[in-house]
């Protein structure tokens, strides 16, 4: 299957609400990727699934976020991206595992504050700006 076919399976995904029925629907879908040479062309349409079904369990951490992950160096700026659309709890999580690996001091302390930021974002909904704060209070202690 080609990367295009299964872009569309990915913005075509509905969770059927049986948690284990979707994890491995989507665990088929993005095995079925990455056996493309171009599969990271699949980040947006990965991440989106996050931005429609925030609420649903689709793994943690799941194939959407092993595959992205996968991706690595690729797949940051479609997750900022995403993340100043619409946070996510599961986006939200990936961010914090990417300011606790981050070394660099001054772009940690921006990650940082962009996370408080994430707390207050109009489209969050409640959950994701507890998400946000409680992660924002984690990095902030001393």
């Amino acid at each position: 299957m080609n990367t295009n076919d299964i872009i569309k399976l990915l913005n075509d995904f509905e969770p059927v609400g049986d948690d284990a029925t979707d994890t491995t629907k989507l665990y088929e879908i993005t095995d079925e990727l990455k056996k493309n040479i171009d599969a990271s062309l699949a980040i947006e349409a990965l991440l989106s699934i996050f931005e429609r079904y925030p609420m649903h369990d689709l793994g943690s951490p799941g194939p959407i976020v092993h595959t992205l992950e996968s991706f690595a160096g690729e797949y940051e700026p479609f997750l900022f991206t995403s993340l100043d659309r619409k946070p996510t709890y599961m986006t939200l999580w990936m961010f914090n595992r990417i300011i606790n690996a981050e070394k660099n001091k001054n772009r940690r302390l921006e990650y940082i504050n962009r996370m408080k930021g994430y707390a207050e974002h109009r489209k969050a909904d409640d959950f994701a700006k507890e998400e946000a704060l409680e992660y924002y209070k984690y990095q902030t202690e001393e």
